[in-house]
């Protein structure tokens, strides 16, 4: 009896010791496992709880519900909670930012989307999941983003087809719904597309409407590009003996129409022309150019109907080349004066008429500077083998009154070819719209005022010992203001004067070219 109460009190022993280490060994991981997650340096475990969802707006859309739990430590950076398909797509709409927990802090999410986005599994159950903090707040892979993720399902409600013809059925979306392409949470369906379509004409018009009104603005407001009246600047008696020296330089003056010289050159024959230079030298230096005009001439004087004036660009550029003359080569002339040859040259080939295209055609370009800082250099050449030899050069008396205010204006007048018998029109519009880009540049480019094509006069040979009458005398002219508007006259005789570098013009007299506003006897 001793022994069988012996073995019962220590199997009792025995079980209240197992008891007690039991109980030892689970107070100590509750412990634990309470003191890990109380610990506030431990890295933030995000995890979702208590999810659920609901059909609300007539079953239109869907809301998820569901409560964002951080079981860690606190948080220092913000997440976002969204909804996703089985196959990772992300739900439009249906995502939400997520502010930065506190250790157990807890954030309520709200997600919401349209039914319409299922429209293929119409009367059907889809599977979702919801994710937060995965990247962002717990690395992937992770022991503890388990919870990170939920699944759930949605009973898709049936959505009303109607047959559509003999092609089967179509699906007929609940008011509100997207039948089209989503962007940026903008449905794109007929319309919004209408609508866009409208806004898009109704600024195409208004564009359209306030460009024509800024025409009509510039129509009535802006002045038209004029051409000036002109006299010539240096004084012309007729008390002079024309047999004498300066009878014979003043008789010259007015066939000087520009700086260059009739081309080719003809034996014997006689030319005058003048440079328009600087008090101290340099081609061009301190003139100011202040107008260019194109125009046909005939017997009778020039063709009003065909003139082009240059408008307020062309002279900004043309009057930009002149200041800087003397840094200007011939091929940086060229490329500049290429784009109003091309304007010169389409506009009066559009003016003129199969009939008037043979005419010649003056080139005018306007210039005015200030007495005492620029000069007029006349020179007269004599044509020796096969260039010019310079004979005399002069400086003509100037008339300044006090209604010019001291300034000089001036006018270089070239004389180009018309339409050839066998030019077409397109070859005659892009031969002369290379003849005044190559006339303009002539013009402009260069420092120095002597023409290369002149020789030097033979040494020992002095204005003195010019012949009394080198080509007859020429006629004395009277002078005319003619205004830039309308008809100005010139000599009688009306071949043009070809530009240098033509090797082929018929042989004129040299002073053929048109003398702008010069009146014949």
């Amino acid at each position: 009896m001793r022994s069988i109460r012996g073995i019962r009190l220590m199997s009792a022993v025995a079980s209240v010791v197992s008891l007690w280490v039991i109980g030892v060994s689970l107070l100590w991981g509750v412990t634990g496992a309470v003191w890990a997650q109380t610990d506030p340096t431990a890295p933030p475990d995000y995890s979702i709880r208590n999810i659920r969802h609901e059909l609300t707006d007539e079953n239109r859309t869907v809301v998820v519900l569901f409560d964002v739990v951080n079981n860690g430590g606190a948080a220092s950076t913000s997440t976002t909670a969204r909804v996703l398909s089985t196959q990772g797509d992300q739900i439009p709409g249906a995502e939400a930012a997520i502010p930065p927990l506190e250790q157990f802090g807890v954030y309520p999410v709200r997600l919401t989307f349209p039914v319409f986005v299922f429209q293929q599994f119409s009367g059907e159950r889809v599977s979702l999941r919801a994710t937060v903090g995965i990247g962002d707040i717990e690395r992937p892979g992770s022991d503890f983003i388990g919870d990170n993720t939920t699944r759930f399902s949605v009973q898709i409600p049936v959505l009303p087809t109607v047959p559509v013809g003999t092609g089967g059925a179509q699906t007929v979306l609940p008011p509100g719904a997207c039948d089209g392409e989503i962007v940026l949470n903008i449905c794109f369906d007929q319309t919004t597309r209408a609508i866009i379509a409208a806004i898009l004409a109704g600024l195409g018009i208004l564009v359209i409407v306030i460009w024509i009104a800024t025409i009509i603005l510039r129509a009535l407001f802006s002045r038209p590009a004029t051409f000036s009246v002109w006299q010539p600047p240096y004084a012309q008696s007729a008390y002079l003996d024309p047999n004498s020296l300066a009878g014979r330089r003043a008789l010259w003056q007015p066939h000087a129409q520009a700086d260059t010289l009739p081309m080719p050159c003809q034996p014997g024959t006689y030319a005058a022309r003048k440079v328009l230079i600087g008090a101290e030298g340099g081609k061009l230096k301190n003139w100011r150019v202040i107008g260019v005009r194109l125009n046909q001439y005939d017997m009778y004087g020039r063709v009003s109907r065909s003139q082009v004036i240059g408008d307020a660009g062309m002279v900004k550029r043309l009057d930009r080349a002149a200041r800087r003359s003397e840094k200007l080569d011939a091929p940086r002339a060229e490329r500049a004066m290429r784009a109003i040859g091309k304007k010169l040259a389409n506009e009066f080939t559009g003016k003129v008429s199969r009939r008037s295209a043979s005419l010649p055609v003056a080139l005018d370009v306007r210039v005015d500077g200030k007495h005492g800082t620029v000069k007029i250099v006349f020179e007269l050449h004599q044509c020796v083998g096969d260039g010019y030899q310079q004979i005399d050069s002069w400086e003509p008396e100037m008339v300044i009154t006090d209604r010019s205010a001291g300034v000089i204006h001036e006018n270089l007048t070239y004389s180009l070819y018309g339409q050839r018998p066998t030019e077409k029109m397109r070859d005659f519009r892009k031969r002369l719209r290379a003849e005044i880009t190559r006339t303009l540049a002539n013009t402009f480019a260069g420092a120095s005022p002597v023409d290369k094509s002149a020789k030097p006069a033979k040494r020992g040979k002095s204005a003195a010992d010019v012949p009394a009458a080198p080509t007859g005398a020429p006629a004395v002219p009277h002078h005319a203001s003619v205004s830039g508007e309308g008809d100005t006259s010139m000599s009688g005789d009306t071949s043009p004067v070809e530009v240098p570098r033509d090797p082929t013009p018929p042989r004129r007299p040299a002073s053929d070219a048109p003398h702008d506003d010069m009146v014949p006897e």
